[in-house]
């Protein structure tokens, strides 16, 4: 049996699935020790609110029997989550955490959402400022999902946004742009030296991209699943119509884009959930005068993995941010 701080599991949770990740290391570096995902029935959670307790309760005790571990991170959607970023001067000669844990302590009643949610924050710092990105949940929620969790066996060591979870495996110095696709909406996370500076959200979607195609060709859903995922907005694509269609949809993330500064010397990844839109990186790499690239967690060199992966391919687009922030609890290559 692999000792504990070998084993990084993380665990995700939205109204229809439940899915877990755990992430192992050895000698010749990381590797996906075990994955799973099932569905969840209508009524058991809707946006966010627990309604079924007890079921789920069960649900997350057969897992936690399955993994053998107490101990998981926990991810949620990113859109129940709240952020803020707090910025002080640092006193070289104090350590970091105790200057943290004293302007918690100073400001925390003057800071309004601290009433009102339950929050967790990272750290960043250099030699002269530290700064914290907090992400907040209401408190009703907060609470209750640890509670769930504890119930079941569980004792939650983080709780993450689904799309900020990738952070930490990005570039942390310079301005970064992170497009996550997703089924019905996209964002657009923007960070500066690693730290959360603001988002967008665009109709940009997997499922837009599928009502366009069959609006201009008449064939079933499977059908324009199937032509999406061949040709997705690569040129080659064989109706003008559609392929016309398909980047018509992706201008008012264009056209934000275009308006950074080169000097910025800004840097985008692509992430897309679930699935991969041929074409859709080298399309923004050929338009925009900054660096596109796809965010994959196994070119990372920092958590070399092994050279063969238990994930496929196909699901690793899924599993990406659960194994990202599973990475992040590790020690970096030196």
């Amino acid at each position: 049996m692999m000792k504990k701080d070998r084993v990084q599991t993380t665990l995700f949770l939205r109204d229809d699935l439940v899915a877990y990740v755990s992430v192992a290391k050895d000698a010749e570096g990381f590797f996906i020790s075990d994955y799973d995902r099932a569905e969840l029935e209508p009524g058991v959670i809707e946006r966010g609110e627990i309604l079924k307790a007890d079921f789920l309760q069960k649900i997350l005790f057969k897992i936690r029997k399955k993994i053998g571990t107490k101990d998981i991170h926990l991810i949620l959607p990113h859109e129940h989550f709240g952020f803020d970023t707090h910025s002080f001067k640092r006193e070289s000669k104090k350590d970091v955490s105790k200057q943290v844990q004293n302007y918690l302590k100073k400001n925390k009643s003057k800071i309004s959402w601290a009433k009102t949610h339950g929050y967790e924050y990272d750290v960043l710092f250099d030699e002269k400022n530290i700064r914290l990105l907090f992400r907040t949940l209401p408190h009703e929620m907060h609470e209750t999902y640890r509670y769930l969790f504890e119930k079941a066996g569980f004792h939650i060591l983080s709780i993450q946004s689904q799309h900020l979870a990738l952070r930490t495996l990005l570039p942390q110095k310079g301005f970064v742009s992170q497009l996550s696709v997703g089924v019905e909406k996209s964002y657009l996370i923007n960070y500066k030296d690693g730290l959360y500076q603001d988002e967008k959200v665009f109709d940009f979607s997997y499922q837009g991209l599928l009502s366009s195609i069959q609006k201009y060709v008449s064939v079933s859903q499977t059908e324009a699943e199937s032509i999406l995922q061949k040709y997705g907005v690569l040129q080659i694509h064989p109706e003008p119509k559609v392929y016309s269609a398909l980047q018509r949809k992706l201008d008012p993330i264009l056209s934000l884009l275009k308006k950074k500064k080169k000097k910025d010397q800004r840097q985008l990844f692509v992430h897309e959930i679930n699935f991969q839109i041929p074409g859709l990186s080298l399309l923004l790499g050929r338009v925009l005068p900054f660096s596109v690239r796809e965010f994959s967690f196994h070119e990372n060199p920092e958590y070399p993995f092994h050279e063969v992966l238990s994930l496929h391919k196909k699901e690793s687009y899924f599993y990406e941010p659960l194994i990202a922030h599973s990475l992040s609890f590790f020690e970096k290559k030196k």
